[in-house]
């Protein structure tokens, strides 16, 4: 109910104000029309709380359509900064002033500064790829949380760079669960004997291992 609630409010909003441009905004949007029309009572809930124990199965076209959104957010952010003010660090020397914790001028260096840039990309990348790599997952999100983090605490603070923080913060504990993983597999690839699959249920995977 939320997420639909959230859904309507939000396609409204960009339907009324044409103008109104935020990528931000688009991906909220996104994200909250697959909440709602997913199965998002399934698992990890409070209606879920409240059923009877043991693994329950969701649809899986919600976790991938997720999964794809944070994957091609990433990748596009990476590649935008394949240019050469960015690697050389002068955009980044222009933006860390102002922030949170003061950026130390002894370390605002050139090699520094290219070496951050270089970073942020590859995290990035990281971010993109590992998210569909069981075995990758939980680094790639610890380097999702090492990335925001400095970008909030160094960077001026702005309702952008928050927002965009909290948004794709909130999809890792789904899109980044090792669990989550191909119907009738463990997250390490091997088969799971406790799921009886149907052929009328070929999109369904366990919420979590048993």
């Amino acid at each position: 109910l939320a997420a639909g609630t959230l859904a309507v409010a939000m396609v409204a909003t960009l339907g009324i104000d044409r103008q109104l441009y935020s990528n931000h905004l688009y991906l909220m949007t996104m994200l909250a029309v697959v909440l709602a029309l997913g199965d998002t009572t399934s698992a990890w809930s409070l209606d879920a709380r409240g059923r009877s124990p043991g693994p329950r199965m969701v649809a899986t076209w919600g976790p991938f359509v997720i999964r794809a959104l944070v994957s091609i957010v990433y990748l596009y952010a990476a590649l935008h900064k394949l240019a050469p003010d960015y690697l050389d660090g002068w955009v980044l020397n222009a933006h860390l002033h102002d922030g949170l914790v003061p950026y130390p001028d002894g370390l605002r260096t050139v090699g520094l500064l290219r070496l951050m840039a270089l970073g942020s990309i590859v995290t990035e990348l990281v971010l993109a790829i590992g998210i569909w790599h069981p075995r990758l997952t939980r680094w790639a999100a610890a380097s999702g949380i090492v990335l925001h983090l400095p970008i909030i605490a160094l960077l001026p603070p702005t309702r952008d760079l928050v927002v965009f923080a909290v948004v794709m913060g909130s999809t890792y504990p789904l899109a980044f669960s090792p669990t989550l993983q191909i119907l009738g597999s463990r997250s390490d690839g091997s088969p799971d004997p406790s799921i009886d699959r149907e052929p009328s249920e070929p999109w369904t995977l366990p919420s979590h291992r048993p």
